[in-house]
C-alpha cells in the first residue's frame, strides 16, 4: 500500500462524476490497508445542529448528556456518508 493520506485534505475536482463528493473538501481521519474514513468539512446542513441530532435520538437533553459549552452543542452538522458501510 502507498503511504497513508491520514491528516490530508481531499478536494473534489470539478469533473468528478460522483455527486456524493460534488464540490467537497474532505479531511481524511483514517487511511490504511483496511480503508479510509473522511469528514466533509465544507457542506453544512442549514438549520441542523449537534444538539438537534442528540434530541432526535431520544437520548435526553443534550446538556444532561455531556458537559460541553453551548457553542459546541450549537455547532452546525455537515452532510456526508457513510459512502460504503463495509
Amino acid at each position: 500500500m502507498q503511504s497513508s493520506l491520514k491528516g490530508q485534505l481531499l478536494v473534489a475536482t470539478p469533473n468528478m462524476g460522483d455527486m456524493r463528493f460534488f464540490e467537497s473538501v474532505i479531511y481524511l481521519a483514517k487511511h490504511n490497508e483496511e480503508g479510509a474514513m473522511g469528514l466533509v468539512i465544507n457542506h453544512a446542513l442549514k438549520g441542523l445542529h449537534f444538539n438537534d441530532i442528540l434530541e432526535q435520538m431520544n437520548l435526553g437533553k443534550p446538556e444532561e448528556l455531556i458537559k460541553l459549552p453551548s457553542k459546541v452543542l450549537e455547532q452546525e452538522v455537515f452532510r456526508g456518508g457513510p459512502v460504503e458501510q463495509g
